[in-house]
């Protein structure tokens, strides 16, 4: 249901009988406003635009910029309706922007296997898995993408189907986990130390064999 021009609002109910009590309340409300033609529908049914991430140079770090960069060296996609929804700058050499793609531009980001012109040089973009195979697939209700038509999905919004690509949630846990198997690591890794160190170099265990 889409309160705003562009943007949904998800809503989770807990069975199936306040799914039918929640769409049943929504159609009686009416014309919030002239043209707010309000629906409340099953997120399979929600049209949605792929997004992807690309890494560019460091020293960009305006969307706009980004974006314009883009346009000027990739003539060849249709990119006029291209968005960057987010730049994370970082302390490294590139920053990591969230794009807000097409269906039409997957098909020839992939021949290019996500090898983009950007100056002169390139850059890599990769199309979340998951939203590349949704805009593969018909729309099943074309009334649906009358009223929503088009959704911006925030990046840190999980679609239902998570596989295939990794979340920014994920990636911090997969992060996370590999530093406590560091720590562990090292915790052990001193514990032998300190085990050698304890045995002492009169420990008859450590002297060599007598010849």
């Amino acid at each position: 249901m889409g309160w705003f021009q562009g943007n949904v609002k998800i809503i989770a109910c807990e069975d199936e009988r306040s799914v039918k009590l929640y769409k049943a309340a929504v159609a009686q409300v009416g014309e919030v406003y002239a043209g707010a033609k309000l629906v409340a529908v099953d997120w399979s049914l929600v049209p949605s635009r792929p997004r992807a991430r690309i890494w560019v140079p460091a020293t960009f770090k305006e969307p706009e910029r980004i974006l314009k960069m883009l346009q000027r060296c990739n003539p060849g996609l249709p990119t006029s309706d291209w968005k960057v929804a987010k730049v994370e700058t970082t302390q490294g050499p590139t920053n990591q922007a969230v794009l807000v793609l097409n269906k039409e531009s997957l098909a020839p980001i992939e021949a290019a296997k996500g090898e983009l012109n950007f100056g002169f040089s390139s850059v890599t973009i990769k199309a979340y898995k998951s939203d590349a195979a949704a805009a593969a697939l018909p729309v099943v209700n074309p009334d649906v993408q009358d009223v929503v038509a088009e959704i911006e999905a925030p990046d840190d919004e999980l679609e239902p189907d998570q596989e295939g690509f990794s979340s920014e949630t994920e990636l911090m846990l997969d992060f996370e986990s590999m530093c406590r198997e560091r720590v562990s690591d090292d915790s052990d890794a001193d514990i032998t130390v300190v085990e050698n160190l304890e045995d002492g170099p009169n420990d008859p265990s450590n002297k060599s064999p007598p010849l």
